[in-house]
């Protein structure tokens, strides 16, 4: 449970603020007993329920949580976004066009909602707040919302649930998709998907189309926009994020040679919006997440790391070779942009440049480890190519071709023509979708398998796969 020594609200949109004391428990007020070093009356380290190290004989119950305000939609026009989670901790991000607010977290405890921690008032510069809550509970279901300082007006409130503790391990179930482009807006799928039970949802890039921008002031106008659409809302308020980009956060098909003088604002905006643990590169994305010994998102960075006729940097490779071989957990996800199946039997070499089918000899270093080191539980999750699938990564008798790939999406840009017709003279393709759609992925690490069934905008199943990894 969050205590006043142990949480702590760093903020990177403004400096260090200091925030109100938790719910019922030590702080700086003066009051007789309440263990903080700085109460007056008898701090003699013997006496019980004095100022000492003694524990208090009755703390001081939690007060129920209780929603107040008004939902006012004008002053927070979209809900709080929790991304990477921890087990003790979880980023948050917001926007608001009031001048200040206070965050409010709440957790079940005994079948009852209690509220835990307040924070003090908080300035949201140029309207976007980014922070980090910290010293929570593993596995456990929170609650947040956030109001002006008064608690007239309030948002929704938003739930997250933290990561498993190393050693832990249980099922998992996470929404996945990609490609939310403005035809099928508001991406009714995500809405759907965000009434299961989640542990997260992983979006794997183009969650934005900024086509054409280049300051910050427009990047973040996209931004508001998906934000602000039904899917992304909905979704926000059930669960937490993990997420890499692809090409269109930035621009179509971006390079550093042709945008490179956009990139730092195109990447600020996304980080505003869902902001990301620090990774080994602080302008790229690629990083690690362990939900205890269940599952390990490894989230790559399959575009601002090309170059020099390598589709990711030596570094980047280097660092999934070890992440892969070090990881704890029984299913390595990993959250790759674009493709790594080989389309040869299908389409042949079309903007093969565009996905690891370009890059071949990185692609069977990859691929090839993962075999030599008999790797287990590895999944490709992926998107880009707008439609879903449940595929082989390579043909029979090629290296990968005992690896899965699942591609999730587009949750709302145009679907591939190419879907229409999946090739009936290969059996590397046990799944093609050709409809907007958001994965639900059911991870299972007592049994190795990895469900997976695409969800429509009508809230149907299109298709489901049973794998084991």
């Amino acid at each position: 449970m969050p205590t006043r020594r142990s949480v702590l609200v760093s903020l990177a949109a403004l400096p260090l603020a200091a925030c109100t004391d938790p719910i019922g428990d030590d702080d700086d007020s003066a009051l007789v007993g309440d263990d903080d070093d700085s109460a007056t009356g008898d701090d003699d380290d013997s006496a019980t329920g004095d100022d000492d190290d003694a524990t208090d004989p009755t703390p001081e119950p939690l007060p129920e949580w209780v929603v107040e305000g008004t939902l006012d939609t004008t002053s927070f026009p979209s809900a709080i976004q929790t991304s990477d989670a921890h087990p003790d901790s979880v980023l948050v991000a917001l926007r608001t066009i009031e001048p200040d607010l206070r965050l409010r977290l709440g957790q079940e405890i005994g079948g009852v909602e209690h509220l835990v921690w307040e924070s003090d008032v908080l300035a949201a510069p140029e309207g976007i707040l980014t922070a980090e809550i910290t010293a929570l509970s593993s596995d456990t279901t929170y609650l947040l919302s956030r109001g002006v300082h008064r608690v007239e007006r309030r948002s929704d409130v938003v739930q997250f649930r933290t990561a498993l503790a190393a050693g832990a391990s249980r099922s998992l179930r996470m929404a996945v998709t990609s490609c939310l482009g403005r035809a099928g807006a508001p991406w009714r799928s995500l809405q759907d998907v965000a009434s299961e039970d989640l542990d997260a949802c992983l979006l794997l890039g183009d969650t934005v189309y900024a086509d054409g921008a280049q300051t910050l002031d427009e990047y973040r106008g996209f931004w508001d926009e998906a934000l602000g659409s039904d899917g992304l809302y909905y979704m926000s308020l059930a669960t937490s994020f993990v997420s890499t980009w692809d090409d269109h956060e930035v621009d179509n098909n971006w390079t550093w040679s042709e945008h490179g003088d956009r990139v730092d604002e195109a990447l600020a905006a996304y980080r505003e919006s869902f902001p990301q643990r620090p990774g080994p590169a602080a302008d790229r994305v690629y990083r690690t997440l362990k939900w205890g010994d269940a599952a390990e998102l490894i989230v790559l960075d399959c575009r601002a790391d090309r170059g020099d006729g390598l589709y990711i940097s030596a570094d980047q490779m280097g660092w999934l070779k070890d992440t892969l071989t070090t990881s704890t957990s029984r299913f390595k996800i990993i959250l790759n942009s674009v493709p790594i199946i080989d389309f040869s039997d299908w389409i042949g070499g079309i903007s093969a440049d565009d996905r690891w089918q370009g890059t071949p000899a990185q692609r069977t270093e990859l691929l090839s480890f993962i075999e030599d080191e008999n790797i287990e539980g590895v999944l490709f999750l992926s998107g880009d190519m707008h439609f879903g699938s449940v595929c082989s990564v390579s043909g029979s008798g090629d290296v990968g071709a005992g690896l899965w790939e699942v591609m999730a999406g587009p949750g709302g840009s145009t679907v591939n023509p190419m879907a229409f017709l999946p090739p009936s003279w290969t059996d590397q393709y046990d799944v093609v979708v050709a409809e907007w759609n958001t994965v639900l992925l059911d991870l299972d690490p007592s049994t190795g398998e990895a469900g997976v069934s695409f969800i429509g905008d009508n809230g149907s199943v299109i298709a489901e796969k049973l794998l084991t990894l």
